[in-house]
């Protein structure tokens, strides 16, 4: 089974009922197995307070290696977000979880602490230099950056995380002489469009056509753009890490956890399909032109 592991936010956040409720939810065991860093003590008062048709039992273990497929795991010894963040991170390097789901409200300042750094470090090489904030909300994915060299890394969120082979992407930025840049990309082949004035996005509703909004320099303008959406499908994610990480953005109904959920399993299966696609891709074949009766050998070794 796939392994969820939750995160907390503080003690007092309402994040610990959200996740409790969640994981009283039976049906979930059908898709996943979940795993929730915290305070087991915590849990134990909440859930008692917790009515379901069902009696659901808690598997309190104090290390990960104990998960066990099929129950609601709660590992003990987590007092803070931090804490949590850092045992779900270890737990993930040591392949007890596979995607991470975090109710802490400062997830994004969080992914700059060592214990990412040094997830990055082991899994890819180097340091986290591609990784993104994500608000995604239906089918309107926003990032927001400073630089325009940030495309390439979106373009690639798109295709391996969502699925997109040629994503559609508006640049929204006040900058007018990204338009020369931007034009260079369509010649490259990339689906790239703008710079667009913030004002087409926010009052104009002209978000269908388009797979991602890459603000450029705009961090107002994104708020507003995400604040003019419904918050209840509402969640964060960051992209360009090893490892799958929602968050979640406004802890007022259980829709929002389903969607923050679902949508890490759907990238974390989205990585597998595309590692399995690009893993041993065809090399061009240069066929001399002229020649009809030249016959392609592919039995060939590609050395």
């Amino acid at each position: 089974m796939l392994r969820v592991g939750y995160t907390a936010g503080t003690n007092n956040d309402k994040g610990y009922e959200l996740i409790v409720k969640e994981l009283t939810e039976v049906e979930n065991f059908e898709l996943y197995t979940p795993v929730f860093f915290g305070s087991a003590s915590l849990v134990a008062q909440i859930k008692s307070g917790i009515q379901t048709e069902q009696p659901v039992q808690f598997n309190l273990i104090k290390s990960p290696q104990d998960i066990a497929d099929g129950k609601i795991n709660v590992v003990d010894g987590s007092e803070t977000e931090a804490q949590s963040l850092k045992a779900a991170i270890a737990a993930y390097m040591k392949n007890h979880i596979d995607v991470i789901v975090d109710f802490s409200k400062d997830v994004v300042n969080t992914c700059e602490s060592k214990a990412l750094s040094e997830l990055c470090a082991n899994e890819v090489g180097a340091e986290q230099t591609d990784a993104l904030d994500w608000v995604v909300n239906g089918s309107l994915r926003i990032v927001n950056s400073n630089t325009m060299c940030d495309l390439q890394t979106v373009v690639k969120s798109l295709r391996k995380d969502w699925k997109f082979i040629k994503p559609r992407i508006a640049v929204l930025s006040e900058d007018e002489t990204l338009r020369e840049e931007i034009a260079k990309q369509r010649e490259d082949g990339m689906y790239v469009f703008g710079p667009m004035k913030p004002e087409q996005m926010n009052n104009g509703g002209g978000a269908e056509p388009y797979d991602a909004i890459l603000f450029i320099g705009q961090p107002k303008a994104c708020e507003e753009l995400v604040s003019s959406q419904k918050s209840i499908d509402t969640f964060g994610y960051i992209s360009g890490l090893p490892v799958p990480i929602t968050y979640i953005i406004v802890e007022s109904d259980a829709l929002n956890v389903h969607k923050a959920v679902y949508a890490a399993i759907d990238i974390y299966r989205a990585r597998a399909d595309y590692r399995n696609a690009t893993r041993s891709p065809l090399e061009k074949q240069w066929i001399p032109r002229g020649r009809d009766d030249y016959k392609l050998d592919l039995s060939k070794d590609d050395d």
